[in-house]
């Protein structure tokens, strides 16, 4: 490469640099999705539980359909929403609701170091969202 050549590719990362950034904005509906991603997942995982290794019929049909609803509305959701933010709420409290699901719906103990690994994890999902410009 020619010191010509090196001049040009310096001078095209500078003119990239001072293009305008635009500011997406996310509608409400995208959020909705995302609640009813998280939501749906949450019951699908209580209803794979229920399944006992998919050897209950009903319980398999409703744990596979809310999975499904839920990839749909987490596809809806980051039409809008990027997907590191839309990725990080929805797998990080789909792990908190899972985990209180497991308590109320079949009386799981939640240990100490549960309960912190779930307040680090909706610390980092808040943190994710609010670092997004």
């Amino acid at each position: 490469m020619s010191l010509e050549n090196h001049h040009e590719i310096i001078v095209k990362v500078k003119e990239w640099d001072r293009k305008e950034k635009t500011v997406q904005t996310v509608s409400f509906m995208s959020y909705v999705f995302l609640l009813g991603a998280i939501v749906s997942e949450i019951f699908a995982s209580t209803f794979l539980r229920l399944s006992k290794g998919f050897e209950e019929s009903f319980h398999t049909f409703l744990s596979v359909a809310l999975f499904s609803l839920s990839i749909f509305f987490l596809s809806k959701a980051v039409k809008e929403i990027p997907l590191s933010v839309a990725y990080c709420l929805w797998a990080g409290l789909g792990i908190t609701g899972n985990l209180l699901a497991g308590y109320l719906v079949f009386q799981e103990t939640i240990t100490p170091q549960q309960t912190w690994g779930s307040i680090l994890i909706i610390g980092g999902a808040i943190l994710v969202r609010t670092s997004q410009g």
